[in-house]
């Protein structure tokens, strides 16, 4: 692979949502427009405030109030970059890096793909596959987390597959945590990738030391992840007292999506959640189970790729990468 292929594989991987933004003069779902306002008010140098209420579960009393109590910051800061640099609050602005963090997606799924086979077309078509991602083409240029935890996703993993050839390179470790805080303060669920980080630097250490785990990938692995993580955990503890802002930990026990608008959210408990009984929690478990799954094979898969990629898991079972691809699939399923 060389520089040229990559370089018109960013170019298509740009023009493709540039394209689809033609049809999308303003954002077409609540998660894109709150992330959108967000960045509006950060680029107007109101801060992470809110003048509206989309939930209740942080308990305020009064407007305006502090924003991302239950979505994560990361896709309103992207957004607010754009608008600082034109002078202007449109949602066009808002896309600029967006589009260009879509860009980036085809050329590193090429890169990694060709790790796996050192087969140029196998690369290539990778990436064109990466440029046109049937389910997500729509949504990898707004704003919103998809292109972002594309591109984290990406990084992470052909970090994770040089440190498999070296795991004794402390700044890759570093890296994999700076990878894991942008991924939390991306999404919520995103906090899953320090742990697995973890779990893969317990498997890789023993390969710098044959009788205990050596403590430098854990540490520097930590470090790399609160360089992101604790402005916005010491914002949490000014503002709420804890480093989790009280919306995201209250959704831990809703008893189904519609008590996301319960108020006074106080009654939203754990009392009140395991008071439910626990067939009605297993059942409602099942169903999201049922809808992950879903969701797995229609949009991850895109339904006509699922084959492939069950095929691709079986046929590279024996890859340390492949598993640890796994682990993580099966982590944020779960």
């Amino acid at each position: 692979m060389n520089f040229r292929t990559y370089f018109f594989l960013f170019l298509f991987g740009l023009a493709v949502p540039v394209i689809i933004a033609q049809f999308q003069p303003i954002p077409g779902y609540l998660d894109s427009d709150y992330y959108y306002a967000g960045g509006i008010q950060l680029a107007t140098g109101k801060g992470f405030t809110e003048p509206y209420l989309w939930n209740f579960l942080d308990g305020t009393t009064s407007l305006p109030h502090p924003s991302h109590s239950y979505w994560m910051p990361l896709a309103s800061i992207v957004s607010a970059l754009g608008m600082w640099l034109t002078g202007q609050t449109t949602f066009a602005s808002a896309r600029l890096f967006f589009f260009l963090i879509a860009a980036f997606v085809p050329p590193l799924t090429a890169a990694l793909a060709y790790t796996f086979s050192q087969k140029n077309d196998i690369a290539i078509a990778s990436g064109m596959l990466a440029i046109f991602s049937v389910y997500h083409a729509p949504f990898v240029g707004v704003t919103d987390n998809f292109s972002l935890f594309m591109l984290f996703g990406g990084l992470y993993f052909i970090i994770a597959t040089q440190l498999m050839q070296d795991p004794t390179r402390m700044r890759n470790w570093l890296l994999l945590g700076v990878l894991s805080g942008l991924m939390a303060l991306s999404r919520s669920d995103g906090l899953l990738w320090l742990p697995l980080t973890f779990l893969f630097a317990l498997w890789r250490a023993k390969k710098i030391s044959s009788f205990l785990p050596h403590p430098s990938p854990f540490i520097f692995a930590l470090l790399g992840f609160l360089l992101i993580m604790s402005p916005w955990y010491i914002r949490n503890l000014n503002l709420y007292g804890t480093p989790m802002a009280p919306g995201g930990s209250r959704a831990l026990w809703l008893e189904n999506y519609d008590q996301t608008f319960v108020y006074p959210p106080t009654l939203i408990t754990k009392e009140s959640f395991l008071a439910q009984g626990w067939d009605k929690i297993l059942d409602d478990r099942l169903w999201a189970m049922n809808m992950n799954l879903q969701s797995g094979f229609a949009a991850h898969g895109g339904i006509i790729l699922f084959p492939f990629i069950v095929a691709g898991i079986i046929y590279y079972r024996k890859d340390d990468r492949v598993k640890l691809v796994t682990m993580a699939w099966l982590i944020l399923f779960l």
